[in-house]
């Protein structure tokens, strides 16, 4: 048995894919309608790391707590023993308190880590803004991602003497890249389910795999990376929408219209706290909606890539099932 990523490994596709990557829509979100392009080669920490502090750091800003967001480097660093894990906690503390440090500058100065909806910038307030982790909490991310690697990879991959403190160029790449992804988060969301497995959807062929976001109309892979998609990426997502459709509770909060309010007017102004606390039914019922899309936001060139699912064809949605997965 092995993961989604494992098995996609294995399987031989066909000449260009299950999903050929050129069948999806491209739609650049930065200044032209062009990709970003954050210059990786001028960062001093490696691209992996910069690629987890923005994942995890953005899962933060859209307020997760740091010690769920960061579970796996937790959990990693207590296998070098329990002082790591308790300076791994202590790093997560440093991330939680981000958003107070943020808060308390003077407002020119704290204005440059917030993010008003971009589709009504006057409504938001302190509480509902999304705020850009400050440079203490860019720092601890880098640090706390550097122990993901024992935990997918074992103790042995681990290399304490790796580059974790990143320079004035990296933490603003990283800082520019959070704030591209939650101005996607303003545009494309709200994100109703931030990290989710696929329990009762996993086989005897794929038994662990965890995807990204789900939004209200799209699941979507999390990639930030100097490429646009490969072949590999959409089978990935296909394999997760197939497994998360099957899975028993955990992917889809129900969410409901507030119905005094009109989707259009909703859509304007939203507050994502406030909305999944009045409209979302958890943990009792996750029975939402099925995704109609799937989709790859990378927010190195601040780029979208999306498919509607309605376009693969039958016969690649039934093979992908039975001979990638193991669907009977």
């Amino acid at each position: 048995m092995v993961s989604v990523t494992q098995r996609i490994r294995q399987v031989k596709q066909p000449r260009g894919g299950y999903i050929h990557p050129k069948t999806m829509e491209v739609r650049y979100l930065g200044s032209g309608g062009v990709a970003a392009v954050v210059d990786h080669t001028l960062e001093n920490v490696h691209a992996s790391l910069v690629g987890l502090a923005v994942d995890y750091l953005t899962r933060s800003a859209l307020g997760r707590p740091a010690a769920e967001v960061f579970t796996v480097s937790v959990a990693a660093a207590g296998r070098l023993g329990d002082d790591w894990r308790g300076y791994a906690l202590d790093l997560c503390d440093l991330i939680e308190g981000s958003r107070g440090r943020v808060l308390a500058l003077p407002n020119d100065e704290s204005a440059r880590h917030a993010l008003p909806n971009p589709k009504n910038p006057n409504w938001a307030t302190d509480r509902e803004v999304y705020l850009v982790p400050d440079d203490e909490a860019i720092k601890a991310a880098i640090k706390l991602a550097s122990f993901d690697v024992i935990f997918r990879a074992g103790m042995a991959a681990y290399n304490p003497d790796a580059r974790t403190d990143p320079d004035a160029i990296t933490r603003e790449h990283i800082a520019e890249m959070i704030a591209a992804s939650l101005a996607f988060a303003w545009e494309y969301g709200p994100v109703l389910v931030d990290g989710f497995t696929m329990l009762g959807g996993y086989t005897k062929t794929v038994d662990t795999g965890d995807g990204d976001f789900v939004t209200r109309d799209t699941l979507w892979d999390f990639k930030v990376s100097v490429n646009p998609p490969t072949k590999d990426d959409t089978l990935q997502l296909l394999m997760y929408w197939l497994m998360a459709r099957r899975s028993d509770w955990n992917w889809r909060p129900t969410w409901h219209w507030d119905h005094s309010t009109s989707e259009p007017d909703w859509l304007e102004a939203w507050d994502l706290d406030d909305y999944l606390l009045k409209n979302r039914a958890w943990p009792d019922d996750l029975r939402g909606p099925a995704p109609t899309h799937i989709g790859v936001y990378n927010p190195r060139l601040d780029a979208i890539y999306r498919l509607a699912v309605d376009g693969i064809p039958a016969d690649v949605i039934e093979e992908v099932s039975r001979e990638v997965i193991g669907y009977v």
